[in-house]
């Protein structure tokens, strides 16, 4: 694969790939736990219009759930707001609005909102776990009141299904020295399991050095102490009291397949994406494949979300022009990715010292692009008027150069 770099733009390198590569932009959505008492009214903001449309979502969601959505945003204890069920049309709704008030909605009709990826074709989109959700909504596949029961089905299933299990997050560094021999963390973690026998499943990829686990309460209580004895990670953090239970582990595997067969029943009135959308089950992008789509979101339920490996692939093969993190509480999510962006960086410069492949410098190049790239949280209506403000101001410097810039 041929690169050329061809000067600087706003002290960034611009790298031009001969037909593979395209500038494009990576919009990521918040997942669960994001939800916070006046969630609601921090995404008003001075401009009519968009507050029309921000209520005509959350009119929707409520109707769609017969929750008042608004009113359990700014007015619910963060206990209440902690159901499971309640929390993901809740979030769903929060981050719908920011995302319209961003511009990834464009079409409406009747009582419908139909995302459209309007920005440019080839921009990707992720979303962290529920926020995948969104991300086909924004990507056109989805209509908005097919999304808010998904939703609602999402959040029922996952608050009774795994009784009796939990989560605990697991910090570390990306390597660990166990018994003389410098190994992985996954592999740590592995290993550890093995020796204890119990029941610890891997639940989220979240950054490099960054691991959720899930299992039996017991198990995984157990498991936090012997680490802990172990004393060779950071911190383990049990998330019992946040969690309803083991979220993306088998023992998610019913809630899985009822969700997937709601998918189907409503992916009758699903559209064609608009733009790539890739999966946390495997890291692919969806495709028009009604089968497929239910198959990629409702195994998101009961598989690990592989949230750092989609990122590190995306990195190392398309050129970003800004990391765009939408949704409530978006800035914690922004700290993860700028971990892997720079982890990303060192590992792809490492494995060209190692060999002389054709496709590691072309990754290692693209990286040399991406590793300044900007990540920006978009979370509240000051965050909102903001990106409007300085996309306003990118387009009165951007307009000659012909490289996708919206």
């Amino acid at each position: 694969m041929h690169i050329t770099i061809f000067g600087n733009f706003l002290n960034r390198k611009i790298i031009s790939v001969k037909k593979v590569y395209i500038l494009a932009k990576l919009k990521i959505y918040v997942g669960q736990a994001t939800q916070y008492v006046g969630m609601y009214k921090n995404v008003l903001g001075d401009d009519p219009e968009i507050n029309k449309g921000i209520n005509k979502i959350y009119s929707i969601g409520e109707d769609v759930t017969s929750m008042p959505l608004r009113d359990l945003s700014d007015k619910a204890t963060p206990e209440e707001q902690q159901d499971t069920a309640i929390q993901q049309p809740l979030i769903l709704a929060n981050t719908a609005a920011i995302g319209y008030s961003t511009g990834d909605v464009i079409r409406i009709e009747g009582n419908e909102f139909l995302g459209h990826g309007q920005n440019n074709p080839d921009d990707i989109r992720i979303g962290f776990s529920l926020g995948e959700l969104y991300s086909l909504v924004a990507a056109g596949m989805i209509p908005l009141t097919s999304a808010f029961r998904i939703a609602l089905k999402r959040g029922e299933l996952m608050s009774q299904a795994g009784e009796g299990t939990t989560l605990a997050a697991v910090v570390g560094p990306e390597e660990v020295e166990y018994q003389k021999q410098l190994i992985s963390f996954d592999d740590y973690l592995s290993i550890i399991t093995q020796e204890t026998g119990l029941d610890i499943s891997l639940s989220i990829f979240n950054s490099p050095g960054n691991r959720t686990v899930g299992g039996p309460i017991k198990d995984v209580r157990n498991f936090k102490e012997y680490l802990e004895e172990q004393g060779l990670v950071k911190k383990v953090v049990s998330l019992e009291k946040s969690v309803s239970g083991a979220f993306h582990t088998k023992h998610f595997k019913e809630a899985g397949e009822k969700l997937k067969e709601l998918i189907l029943a409503e992916g009758k009135s699903f559209y064609p994406l608009h733009q790539e959308v890739l999966a946390n089950f495997d890291t692919l992008p969806y495709n028009n494949s009604l089968e497929e789509r239910a198959r990629k979101y409702s195994c998101q339920v009961c598989f690990p979300v592989k949230f750092q490996q989609i990122l590190e692939k995306t990195l190392r093969s398309r050129i970003i022009d800004g990391i765009q993190v939408i949704g409530p509480k978006a800035k914690i999510l922004t700290k993860s990715i700028q971990k892997t962006v720079q982890s990303t960086y060192k590992v792809t410069a490492s494995g060209v010292k190692k060999t002389a492949s054709g496709v590691q410098k072309t990754a290692a190049q693209v990286m040399e692009f991406n590793r300044n790239v900007d990540v920006v949280a978009i979370d509240t209506w000051k965050a909102v008027k903001r990106f409007i403000d300085e996309q306003k101001e990118l387009k009165k410097l951007r307009p000659a150069h012909g490289l996708g810039f919206p």
